[in-house]
């Protein structure tokens, strides 16, 4: 398995800063402002701690509850290389969602097709420890991306991970392949997990 330095298949969609790119290739997939019309960042970070390689998932949240228009994407060095649209009407498009919790922390997973390439994004709250304070506890989050060879690799996130699980679930189609079926889609009262239900290798012990 690579690093996230293995080179990238991706098609590259233009050169800009970060800012400048997302300000150019995702707003304009948007309609007139307004202030339903605003895209959210549901997730985002930074690989590795990286100034310049970044992960994100925006959506916009409408007047009556409902998301549309996710969009995924990944920036590398500046350039907008992984591009993944939602559907641009209602409805959530490629995106599905599924969480559970267990010894381990809460476990959420965002799963999704594009290109030919299978992305998953895999984020673990892990609690505290014995003594520790409620707000010391950590997250940890990776893309995991399964080329159309067979090929897999990760992006890890650095320690800044800034996402919003519950907008996430209703944002997302149910994600009905994980082993418990729809109430592994109910963020407030989400499956422990089975005692055989191991998280995907890439967590941190």
């Amino acid at each position: 398995m690579c690093s996230h330095n293995c080179t990238w298949g991706f098609v590259m969609l233009g050169r800009t800063i970060w800012i400048s790119a997302v300000a150019a290739l995702v707003l304009p997939l948007f309609s007139a402002p307004s202030f339903a019309d605003e895209p959210f960042r549901l997730f985002g970070c930074s690989v590795e701690d990286s100034e310049s390689d970044f992960i994100s998932l925006y959506g916009v949240e409408q007047e009556d509850g409902t998301w549309t228009r996710l969009q995924f994407l990944i920036a590398k060095n500046g350039i907008i290389s992984a591009l993944v649209p939602g559907q641009p009407l209602a409805g959530s498009g490629p995106f599905y969602f599924s969480n559970s919790g267990g010894p381990e922390g809460y476990y959420a997973q965002v799963r999704f097709n594009w290109g030919g390439r299978n992305y998953a994004l895999h984020m673990l709250e892990i609690p505290p420890g014995p003594g520790e304070e409620y707000n010391m506890r950590q997250r940890s989050a990776f893309v995991r991306i399964t080329e159309p060879n067979g090929a897999v690799y990760d992006l890890p996130c650095g320690a800044e991970i800034d996402e919003y699980i519950g907008y996430m679930q209703r944002a997302m189609n149910c994600d009905m392949t994980n082993r418990y079926g729809a109430a592994g889609c109910d963020f407030d009262v989400w499956p422990e997990r089975a005692v055989d239900d191991k998280l995907p290798e890439g967590f941190a012990p």
